[in-house]
């Protein structure tokens, strides 16, 4: 029992989420093991099942709500389990409760000192929900002392860093996540990573962020800012909506950018029309220079609805 353990969490909140394929034929097949014995296993197997599995979402499910009391059974059953600890750190994550979710973590890993690194993942996923990108680099970046070779964290380390301003720092993580990889590769991987915290609610945009984040550290380093806006100005390279589309990725680091994705908005092009206006949003507040322009297309068939949704960000 002990070994299975490590089994099913490892590889749920592990290997998940590099992006692997999940066996999800090995769930019923865990779910009777863990049954054979008085334990919390089979609570906390449950909990994964609520918070990943899509049927466990179908027919108006209340996940949130089924995962947190299933993960509460676990903890009554055992409550010296870490692993109990940990599944109900990350049901409070699904269900929009950082604060709370890093006192499971943190008590999971006072119990289980050699604790396995889905732990620092969590607790890194809860700093990031509330909103302290350095304080979530630290548990990462110690994750990764204790364990080079720590390949789930990985992506979630260049992400954060990248998010911080650290590009090259990033950009060697990624290196060691797909070593050789090119750029398309990166640019794939980077959109099709799927982090296991699944947030909804007010939280629902963090795993967009981390995506954006991931693929702003996979972007060749000689990608700034300066050049990407220039090039959207000045016509370079044959497919701009990308350039805008790499521009987002910054965030409110692109602030010198918006004027040339004003530009971009006012091309007529829709497709870089689009890519532009949602880059706009992502910069947010720093691009209230592209309110009157974003305004005039609000009416718009096609890009009235990005438009619509980029003035929220940008004046909220």
């Amino acid at each position: 029992m002990v070994r299975l353990r490590p089994f099913i969490l490892h590889h749920w909140a592990g290997h998940y989420t590099v992006g692997t394929s999940f066996r999800f034929d090995l769930v019923a097949e865990a779910l009777a093991l863990a049954a054979r014995h008085d334990s919390s296993l089979t609570d906390v197997v449950r909990t994964m099942l609520i918070l990943n599995y899509p049927a466990g979402r179908a027919n108006g499910r209340n996940a949130a709500k089924d995962a947190l009391a299933t993960a509460g059974r676990a903890l009554a059953l055992q409550p010296n389990d870490p692993e109990a600890h940990i599944t109900m750190a990350w049901a409070l994550l699904f269900a929009s409760r950082p604060e709370e979710a890093l006192t499971y973590v943190n008590s999971a890993m006072r119990l289980d000192p050699d604790y396995p690194n889905h732990y620092a993942l969590f607790s890194a996923a809860a700093h990031y929900a509330l909103g302290d990108l350095r304080a979530a680099n630290k548990v990462l970046q110690e994750g990764l002392r204790r364990d080079p070779e720590a390949t789930e964290l990985l992506p979630v380390a260049a992400s954060v860093l990248a998010q911080l301003g650290r590009r090259l720092e990033a950009s060697a993580l990624v290196s060691k996540w797909k070593p050789g990889a090119g750029w398309t590769a990166l640019e794939t991987a980077a959109d099709k990573y799927f982090f296991v915290v699944r947030w909804e609610g007010d939280k629902a945009r963090l795993n967009q962020k981390l995506n954006e984040g991931l693929a702003l550290a996979a972007l060749p380093i000689d990608a700034t800012v300066e050049k990407l806006a220039a090039d959207l100005s000045d016509g370079q390279g044959s497919e701009p909506y990308k350039t805008a589309r790499y521009l987002g990725w910054y965030g409110a680091a692109a602030e010198a950018a918006v004027p040339a994705l004003i530009g971009a908005v006012q091309s007529g092009n829709r497709i870089l029309q689009k890519e532009a206006i949602i880059a706009l949003g992502r910069i947010g507040p720093s691009a209230k220079k592209a309110i009157p322009a974003l305004a005039a297309l609000v009416d718009q068939p096609f890009i009235g609805f990005h438009a619509k949704q980029a003035l929220e960000l940008i004046e909220n």
